[in-house]
């Protein structure tokens, strides 16, 4: 007797007959998600294969709600795909999130596990298809679904909790989901920036290209500044805005990070003398620099001496500012 197959419901942007969002979405359906649908035991169908009479949207809400899986393809940031994937994430029922290679998972998603896909690359295929595989080998173990919506949930209720270390809990939720829309924001600004680079280079020389991108780097800095100065921490913004730098003053992040560790336990000394040499690292760095540097390595060194101090001694951290500025 054969095994009954359980039902998976595929959510993605399909397009108009002949157009290249339906020819993608045909290939990621039938190559991708199909195959490794049935192995695991499933059937997949797309809306636009719902052959039962009726009225089509009643029918994919339907779906959405009551089938066992549902895979959804976030590719294009369609808009009906987002509302279709916020009603399977309120009735909290098992799901997969796909996306083509290259493009921006939206700031509501991103804290979501999430696959990563070229339909070009038949490597990459198989890579989804196991990926894919594995999410529903986990699913079928059982277990709470987690949702943007059930995490909120429980925020919430942790910071009703007369528990203090709930309460803290809460906080620490709270600064991610701060922190993950501040990283949403620079992910959009670096996008803008390769944009703008990639387009002017076509139009100027070599050294006017490369002192427009200098101009660029000055801009994404202020207003990444400008965006993680709405965060409570600001030592814990630092840490973002440092990692503009990872590459190639990596021991720079990873003394941002030893520094928040420090204001977080209250640590005085250790943080004085992180402080201290971090800020005179950058100035040396950029008195090494050409202007545009020069003044991207003032505002860092500005949102240090003035943000991330003021707020390490409102929370009862004594920093010893040693170098004349």
């Amino acid at each position: 007797m054969s095994k009954t197959k359980k039902s998976c419901f595929v959510i993605s942007p399909i397009g108009e007959e002949g157009s290249d969002t339906r020819k993608r979405s045909d290939q990621v359906l039938n190559h991708i998600i199909k195959p490794v649908a049935l192995e695991c035991d499933y059937i997949a169908v797309r809306a636009d294969e719902i052959d039962k009479p009726g009225l089509i949207t009643s029918q994919v809400i339907q779906r959405v709600v009551s089938d066992d899986l549902v895979i959804a393809d976030l590719t294009e940031t369609n808009p009906n795909v987002f509302y279709e994937l916020a009603v399977r994430h309120a009735f909290k029922k098992p799901f997969v999130q796909i996306i083509k290679k290259g493009e921006r998972i939206p700031f509501d998603v991103a804290g979501t596990r999430t696959i990563y896909f070229d339909h070009k690359d038949l490597d990459s295929v198989q890579e989804t298809k196991e990926a894919i595989k594995r999410q529903i080998l986990e699913i079928e173990k059982g277990g709470e679904v987690e949702t943007p919506i059930s995490v909120s949930e429980e925020l919430q209720s942790l910071r009703q909790s007369d528990n203090p270390e709930d309460r803290g809990r809460a906080e620490i939720i709270g600064e991610m989901s701060q922190l993950r829309s501040v990283l949403s924001n620079i992910q959009e600004m670096i996008v803008e920036d390769k944009s703008r680079s990639k387009n002017r280079e076509s139009e100027v020389d070599f050294e006017l290209s490369r002192r427009n991108y200098s101009r660029i780097q000055f801009r994404k800095t202020r207003n990444l500044i400008e965006e993680i100065r709405r965060m409570e921490n600001k030592s814990l913004g630092f840490i973002i805005i440092c990692s503009a730098l990872i590459n190639t003053h990596p021991w720079v992040f990873n003394l941002a990070e030893q520094l928040n560790f420090a204001i977080i336990n209250r640590n005085s000394k250790y943080a004085s003398d992180i402080f201290n040499a971090l800020n005179l690292y950058i100035l040396n760095n950029a008195s090494k620099n050409e202007e545009e540097s020069f003044h991207t390595f003032h505002m860092i060194s500005n949102y240090l001496t003035n943000d991330v101090l003021d707020y390490a001694r409102s929370v009862g951290v004594g920093i010893d500012d040693e170098i004349p500025f």
